[in-house]
């Protein structure tokens, strides 16, 4: 099977944040498993970091070598990717999750999320 992490699940799994579930934990964890990130999440992130509005404490760099070091594949942002979300009904409005959605959707994907809105779509959701 394989998971895509939403954006906060993967700064909560880098964090330590006492928010990522036990399953979400477990599930991160399971070196058996595919894991994916999207290139979707990485922008947000370096938007959010730009904008103050998010602090790394060890930088960017380093958080994207983490990515590396636990073995997630990101994936870019495709042309089949933006086809999907074209096609999308408008349960929830942030670009980034919606892009997750579609990516998600489109490679058969189950995402890792806390986030309410994205259990409206049709996608496997586990938290």
């Amino acid at each position: 099977m394989s998971y895509l992490l939403d954006t906060c699940t993967l700064l909560w799994f880098f964090t330590g944040s006492g928010k990522l579930s036990k399953t979400a934990r477990t599930i991160i964890e399971d070196d058996g498993l595919r894991k994916f990130v999207s290139a979707a999440s990485l922008w947000e992130f370096a938007i959010s970091c730009s904008m103050g509005r998010l602090h790394i404490d060890s930088g960017f760099p380093r958080f994207c070598a983490n990515i590396e070091e636990n073995r997630f594949a990101v994936l870019p942002v495709s042309k089949t990717y933006l086809e999907q979300l074209i096609r999308l009904p408008f349960h929830h409005r942030d670009p980034f999750d919606r892009l997750l959605v579609a990516t998600a959707q489109a490679d058969s994907m189950t995402v890792l999320t806390s986030d309410e809105n994205i259990p409206k779509y049709d996608v496997p959701v586990v938290w």
